[in-house]
């Protein structure tokens, strides 16, 4: 056997993504549901509802389906430092965020606050990154017990090289593979083997670990890669072989995190 490698996927793998998403749309809206009168919420959904839609209908639909960005990331990124295929994207996104929020805003007569809003959306979102509770010790006894370990990761470049350097992530790794830098993403097989090759480790001797089906699992599958899919506390069986935690993962490696 060669030298073993795990790959990681990032955003509610390693790091708190969704949950802290949908707590930075609550608080920056919460003043607007008072006053309008509304469910607190009911503004926040209102939002993204509109953000999704102007995301979808955009020229950059295709390419941002291919990178995985998503529409509230949207929200949040410049898009800079990336694949030179992001350049018009990077032009039309601060349209977009105002865009959004303007439409989201307009049936409770809030649109006054829309440029307020997607700026302090915007530095809600860019702070206070968590990890996941064992994220640190786990990738820490990875590199212990001599695997490779890298970072797979869809998504904007400069979100999230700041998610892995705020978290001290980017230091304890030894490659990582932003979809938004290569131009190329999850499940696409060429982000897994830009990975591989970095690590200098065979496909039969990794291991991929993330929380999506199809991005994670089957694109790892689609190169033979084992594929282990984090559950957080989803009940139904959507992969073979599942996990509900990190130190779960360790237990079944007998490694340990101390």
């Amino acid at each position: 056997m060669g030298v073993r490698g795990v790959l990681f996927d990032l955003d509610d793998t390693l790091l708190v993504d969704d949950a802290h998403v949908e707590a930075c749309f609550l608080r920056v809206t919460a003043n607007v549901d008072g006053a309008a009168g509304v469910a607190p919420g009911t503004v926040a959904r209102s939002v993204r509802i509109r953000a999704r839609e102007l995301w979808r209908s955009s020229p950059y639909h295709a390419l941002v389906m291919a990178l995985g960005f998503s529409s509230w990331e949207g929200l949040a990124a410049d898009f800079s430092g990336g694949h030179p295929s992001l350049h018009p994207l990077r032009q039309w996104v601060p349209t977009y965020r105002v865009e959004s929020w303007t439409a989201g805003l307009e049936e409770f007569g809030a649109t006054q606050h829309a440029l307020d809003l997607a700026t302090r959306y915007r530095s809600e979102r860019r702070e206070s990154y968590r990890l996941v509770a064992d994220a640190l010790d786990v990738v820490d006894a990875f590199r212990r017990a001599g695997w490779a370990v890298g970072i797979v990761t869809n998504g904007p470049p400069d979100l999230q090289r700041e998610k892995l350097t705020a978290t001290g992530l980017l230091s304890r790794v030894d490659a990582v593979a932003i979809s938004g830098e290569l131009g190329c993403g999850k499940p696409d097989a060429g982000i897994f083997e830009s990975t591989l090759r970095r690590l200098e480790v065979e496909p039969s001797d990794a291991l991929m670990v993330g929380d999506s089906v199809h991005r994670d699992m089957e694109g790892a599958a689609s190169l033979s890669i084992p594929a282990v899919w984090c559950r957080n506390g989803r009940t139904d069986v959507r992969w073979p072989d599942s996990i509900n935690s990190l130190t779960e993962l360790l237990t079944r490696l007998e490694l340990t995190s101390v």
